[in-house]
């Protein structure tokens, strides 16, 4: 019992939280981004990018514009 419930918790590295931050700090209200404008600041690759960004998505410190091809998000 104590495994499952250590592993429905997701522990999240400093250096994803890192990441989350830069993104985060790089972002400007109002102005609407893409996960490609974030590969030259991270040095990540696009599908990362992404992740990093549905993850922000759930937390609630971004929104998105609801398309899947061109999907873009903007700070809240």
């Amino acid at each position: 019992k104590e495994c499952t419930k250590k592993s429905a918790q997701k522990r999240v590295r400093k250096n994803t939280l890192d990441q989350y931050e830069m993104i985060l700090s790089f972002m400007e209200e109002d102005v609407w981004y893409q996960a490609i404008d974030f590969i030259d600041l991270l040095k990540l690759k696009k599908r990362r990018i992404q992740v990093l960004m549905k993850d922000l998505l759930n937390e609630g410190k971004i929104i998105d514009n609801g398309y899947t091809k061109g999907k873009k998000y903007k700070k809240i």
